[in-house]
């Protein structure tokens, strides 16, 4: 049997498959004889052979990893294979698969960040945690005789005296921008931001791949005239779709072939102009192109596991003002920008957002429960002379209590369960609004413990909800029932 996994995730869903599959093999002993690089307690377990082949497809390479340490620590690798691809576009026959699996938004069950949060996070996705940006403006202060005023920009040496001199950074890269270029293929145009970056960008802003790969240590060492586009720029210069590497498209008079496509969409942090209108170069390419020698636009650096980057913010600057005779106090003409900062910030305001949300839902919950006594409350009045009459004829109180009692359990449940499926639809939508491309930007559906739990709260507040009028209707007398009426 073989199974094609769309939007395979983590390969959750890749792995329940395959421990299905080798479940109902195990034990037929008349099965086929095992394949040459087959172990014996493989053998044993499956009854004698692979049942078969399960290959999952993905767009995101950082899910494909974790998958492939799944895959590994569950020992399928020989049955679990998985690459990068658009659903729109596989590479198989027809006939390849006897099964085809879609699970959208199906992926990575132990650890999901949800709705909003992530939202949220996209503004800052890519990013390290601990990333700063450097960049030099115009000074501020005068130093050592020299005016305020002066303009500079940093070289490719003070790289170097960063990585001497800061030893707690791990990656030092830089950046240079050549604005908005107009990019050509054949009949189709469109106006690009030019960067150029070392391969080790990729360690500080993370792109999403969606054909293709980032550039790498060769293309920047012998200054290959490559490229990798954003995701507009794929659009607008592609129509047809397809999967663009190996052609060829034109920057000013420069030729460049195209070796990857970054679906990053264009929200949040932007350096040079919108992610998805990027038309990244090497940036060995890019100072011959441009000829702008050995000066660096900006500078971005990230630091070794532990360390606070905020900590590191004067004696970065220090190194590069010292270096240009910059006074090493203006923060202005020598300016690090510090997402470290915006994440600290995202993480406050969260924690103030979810007590926010269990103090509303709670609140919630606990209006609905006084409601639902209150209506029951009023059944217990309206039914009194029946209440009376079931007590004449033998009822025990204990009767009246659980009839009272089920009665606001059960109307409890059923508007909560309403309300949950209502819930689970509507976020479905949010989320089927917010996919891109097979790509999910934010999941909002919750967790089937979380579902669980909820009905199991409002099951209780309708117990505690029925106590008061179940009282109420095992007091009534008889006598004073039939007066009622």
């Amino acid at each position: 049997l073989h199974v094609l996994d769309i939007a395979c995730g983590t390969g959750d869903f890749s792995i329940a498959i395959a421990t299905e599959m080798l479940r109902r093999a195990a034990g037929n002993r008349d099965a086929a004889q095992p394949q040459e690089d087959t172990d014996a307690g493989d053998f044993l377990r499956t009854g004698g052979y692979w049942p078969g082949k399960v290959i999952g497809v993905d767009l995101s390479e950082g899910m494909l990893k974790i998958m492939g340490e799944k895959v590994k620590a569950a020992g399928l690798e020989k049955m679990i294979s998985y690459e990068t691809g658009d659903c729109e576009n596989l590479r198989f026959e027809d006939g390849t698969f006897d099964r085809v699996t879609v699970s959208f938004g199906v992926r990575n069950f132990e650890n999901r960040e949800k709705g909003l949060k992530e939202m949220l996070q996209q503004n800052f996705a890519g990013f390290a945690t601990n990333t700063a940006m450097v960049w030099t403006q115009s000074t501020t202060k005068p130093y050592k005789g020299f005016r305020k005023g002066r303009s500079f920009m940093m070289v490719e040496k003070d790289m170097e005296r960063m990585r001497l001199s800061v030893p707690e950074l791990d990656i030092i890269t830089p950046l240079m921008f050549g604005g908005v270029k107009t990019a050509v293929n054949g009949e189709h145009s469109f106006s690009a931001h030019v960067s150029g970056v070392n391969h080790d960008y990729a360690e500080v802003y993370s792109p999403i791949i969606f054909y293709g790969r980032f550039l790498n240590e060769m293309d920047v060492r012998e200054a290959r005239k490559v490229c990798v586009i954003g995701k507009q720029v794929y659009k607008k210069l592609f129509p047809n779709g397809g999967n663009p590497c190996g052609q060829r498209i034109r920057v000013d008079s420069t030729y460049y072939q195209v070796v990857g496509v970054d679906y990053k969409g264009g929200n949040g942090i932007n350096i040079n102009g919108r992610a998805d209108e990027q038309l990244t170069i090497p940036y060995t390419v890019f100072r011959k192109a441009y000829n702008s020698g050995d000066q660096i636009h900006s500078m971005a650096v990230t630091g070794r596991k532990g360390v606070v980057m905020s900590s590191l913010a004067g004696r970065m600057r220090t190194v590069i003002a010292r270096a240009h005779n910059i006074d090493p106090t203006d923060e202005k003409a020598v300016t690090i920008f510090n997402t470290e900062v915006l994440f600290a910030m995202l993480e406050n305001l969260f924690d103030g957002v979810n007590f926010l949300i269990w103090l509303v839902g709670i609140g919630t919950l606990l209006a609905g429960a006084i409601g639902v006594s209150n209506i029951m409350m009023v059944t217990v009045k309206e039914r009194t002379t029946e209440i009376g009459i079931r007590r004449a004829i033998g009822a025990t109180p204990a009767m009246i209590l659980s009839q009272i009692i089920s009665e606001s359990i059960l109307l409890t449940a059923v508007a909560g369960m309403s309300g949950i499926l209502f819930g689970v639809a509507l976020l479905q939508m949010i989320e089927m609004a917010n996919t891109s491309d097979g790509i999910v930007g934010a999941h909002f559906q919750i967790d089937f413990g979380t579902a669980v739990a909820a009905a199991m709260l409002l099951s209780l507040l309708g117990a505690l909800a029925g106590t008061a009028p179940a009282w109420r209707a095992m007091s009534i007398k008889p006598v004073d029932a039939m007066r009622d009426e």
